[in-house]
């Protein structure tokens, strides 16, 4: 800090300008985001300017979330893992760029697949302690089905076994279908927990306004698994289709 701004740690942390600066950065950041959901409201594949404008700030959205992930990353020494489980989060915004424009189904798909896979690896390598366990996973464990330390961590082990496994399997074509389906269902209940975990009726709205956004974020955990499901789904009945018409053309002799 000394080398970056001519000033202490001491003097940095104790500095009123500096603070005010960086809760205006937070600020100026948060605008931005809102105006990059708004954006992704608004975004279509028809050529207007406003559309164009739409693309632009849903770009930078999901730029924005990478440089997020890198930061989150950096705060705990450049965890690798840290930085690749928010993959679903920034391919959120990706995907959504991409729909709109002139992309295939199949590459969509494969962006899909790599970036839910990276995801629950991530998410894995934290449950099974190859990196230190959140504890407020093994909190959520306790509070869920009522275990002790011990068997939550041997509980989020397992689980953590099985986005690896699940993470890798989703390569698999014949076992991707049931793959998703659980992975939505984990990713649908792990969104959840953050609210369910946390629900205390007498301070609701606290925690409410404290945990909702926890939630918000991590919507795409079961989202884009679900989104997967529904290309996978769309592409066999339009083979179905393509099937059927093909054998109803008459025969040439």
């Amino acid at each position: 800090m000394n080398k970056l701004l001519g000033i202490t740690w001491l003097e940095y942390t104790s500095n009123e300008a500096i603070e005010i600066a960086i809760s205006n950065s937070i600020l100026f950041v948060g605008g931005l985001y809102i105006l990059f959901a708004i954006a992704s409201l608004i975004i279509s594949n028809k050529a207007t300017l406003v559309n164009k404008i739409a693309k632009v700030f849903v770009a930078a959205g999901a730029i924005n979330l990478v440089f997020l992930a890198f930061l989150f990353s950096k705060e705990i020494f450049m965890d690798f893992a840290q930085f690749f489980e928010y993959a679903i989060q920034v391919a959120a915004p990706a995907l959504l760029l991409f729909s709109c424009s002139k992309f295939s189904r199949q590459k969509m798909k494969l962006y899909l697949k790599i970036a839910i896979s990276l995801t629950f690896i991530s998410h894995g390598l934290y449950a099974i302690g190859y990196y230190p366990t959140p504890g407020n996973w093994v909190d959520m464990v306790i509070y869920t089905i009522s275990v002790s330390d011990e068997q939550a961590l041997g509980i989020l082990k397992v689980a953590g076994y099985l986005d690896i496994f699940l993470g890798i399997l989703i390569f698999v074509p014949k076992l991707l279908k049931p793959t998703m389906v659980y992975l939505f269902l984990w990713g649908l209940a792990t969104t959840s927990a953050r609210i369910y975990t946390n629900l205390y009726i007498d301070s609701l709205w606290t925690i409410l306004e404290i945990y909702v956004h926890e939630v918000l974020v991590r919507i795409p955990h079961f989202l884009l698994p679900l989104l997967m499901l529904h290309l996978v789904w769309k592409e066999k009945h339009w083979l179905l289709d393509i099937g059927k018409i093909k054998g109803s053309e008459p025969s040439i002799r």
